[in-house]
């Protein structure tokens, strides 16, 4: 993989301190028809998919060089901005409010399949199901997200820019481009991706809806099977089930298992072989396709949210534990029930040895989605919700299954991602890149959203600030 980006040069400096609305007017005058202000079409085109947040300005541009001299001026007056891929961030603090704007890299959609097809450029503007498309033609695709409304950009890396226009690979600039890998909002932002290609694998994927009386026993048998699709080493298989309150006697499972000869051994190890689902989509198709069904994930929609995870070694002595904290989630939030927009859905999905590479186990990656509408529900909301988050992990470390990995991007903005995942050797290494590409620590001030790296006094303290 190789990024293009842009990136801080130098040390802070403030030339002046204007407010939002005045750097906005700023950047119209520096970029004429790139801005959209309140009250505009375009600028209520955007934000109708956000519930609660008003800016002060939406900008566009169309280039590298354009994203940086947006970041500049941004910097040059202390402004905060974010960065708007294709808008499936379910962290609050992905967005800005009035005291910043928007950086919207729509316009940075590029698809382009180099000559010898063993490689393709991407922006971080484009939507993973156009990426599939224009590769399926040549029987190719790359590494990339099952959600069709999912950005490029969010789902690699969720890193955004600042300064000069570099290339950072295996070639060019190797400590920026290692710690790009996990950096989230710390180094830069990604103008345009080059991707490995690779010939595509047969496929066979789809949805089963099965009925919620049989959700305890499939359950029950995930471990085993985590266990069993690690063993394939030519083949590979997500199957996630997910349990939500919306669907009182159902159960969603989305399966997606590429393979080469082994699908019918890889296959009678699915949870749910014993029983006859009420739909079954689940055939052989092209990844496109795959993708384009399971549009309706409801990654992107208008409403508050809040997202928690946590993984669990997969433990065929234990099997209960899946059931276990669904049934205390039914529990806890049974109160909220009568909350305008609230539901819940808890999904379970593998994390194989071969998937990560913080120890030999493997585990089971468990993701909390909740929703609601109104803004004075959120204390009590995201309360119960946390309380579940740490009912879960008390449970598994009493059970023996605790591991500390968490997902980034599944992880919620309280969670101590660089912290629980990564080990001192890591992090340290992580903030010598920052310290050599943003040595004031601009993206940690301006940048909102992500994870922010701990600044080393922080660390010598043992705090962790978080910022929701």
């Amino acid at each position: 993989m190789q990024y293009y980006l842009t990136w801080i040069l130098g040390f802070l400096w403030v030339s002046s301190s204007f407010t939002a609305p005045e750097t906005c007017k700023l950047l119209d005058k520096k970029l004429p028809g790139r801005v959209s202000f309140p009250s505009s079409g375009e600028y209520n085109a955007q934000q109708s998919s956000y519930a609660f947040y008003t800016n002060s300005a939406l900008v566009a541009p169309v280039s590298s060089l354009e994203v940086s001299a947006v970041i500049s001026v941004a910097r040059d007056h202390d402004c905060p901005f974010a960065v708007k891929s294709g808008g499936s961030s379910h962290s609050g603090g992905s967005n800005v409010g009035s005291d910043g704007f928007v950086i919207d890299l729509k316009h940075l959609d590029e698809v382009t399949l180099s000559d010898d097809r063993n490689r393709v450029f991407v922006g971080p503007g484009s939507l993973w199901i156009k990426v599939y498309e224009e590769l399926v033609s040549f029987n190719l695709t790359t590494t990339g997200g099952r959600a069709s409304s999912v950005g490029v950009g969010g789902f690699l890396l969720g890193v955004l820019a600042n300064g000069t226009v570099v290339t950072a690979n295996a070639h060019h600039r190797l400590d920026l481009f290692k710690a790009l890998r996990l950096g989230s909002t710390n180094y830069g932002v990604v103008t345009r991706f080059e991707l490995p290609t690779f010939p595509i694998a047969p496929l066979f994927a789809g949805l089963q809806v099965h009925d919620a009386s049989n959700a305890h026993a499939i359950l029950s048998k995930f471990p085993s099977f985590v266990h069993a699709s690690d063993k394939f080493r030519e083949s590979a298989a997500i199957f996630t089930i997910a349990l939500a309150s919306s669907m009182k006697q159902t159960m969603v499972i989305t399966l997606q298992a590429y393979y080469s000869s082994s699908l019918p051994e890889l296959a009678s190890s699915f949870p749910s072989n014993a029983y006859t689902p009420l739909v079954d989509t689940a055939a052989e198709k092209s990844l496109s396709d795959y993708v384009q069904e399971t549009s309706g994930s409801g990654l992107v929609k208008k409403g508050r949210t809040i997202w928690t995870t946590l993984s669990y070694i997969a433990n065929e002595a234990d099997r209960e534990f899946a059931w276990d904290i669904f049934a205390r989630g039914q529990s806890v939030f049974a109160v909220h029930e009568v909350r305008d927009g609230f539901a819940w859905t808890l999904s379970v999905q593998p994390l194989t040895s071969r998937m990560h590479a913080t120890s030999n186990d493997n585990l089971i990656l468990v993701l909390l989605m909740v929703d609601w509408q109104n803004a004075g529900d959120e204390t009590d909301i995201v309360q119960t919700v946390r309380e579940w988050a740490s009912w879960a992990e008390e449970q598994a470390k009493r059970r023996d299954l605790f591991h500390p990995l968490l997902f980034m991007n599944y992880a919620g903005s309280s969670q101590d991602v660089y912290g629980r995942s990564f080990d001192e050797d890591t992090l340290d290494g992580l903030l010598k890149v920052q310290e050599l590409y943003d040595p004031g620590r601009v993206l940690s001030r301006l940048f909102r959203g992500g994870f922010k790296l701990p600044s080393r006094q922080s660390r010598a303290e043992g705090t962790l600030t978080v910022e929701l």
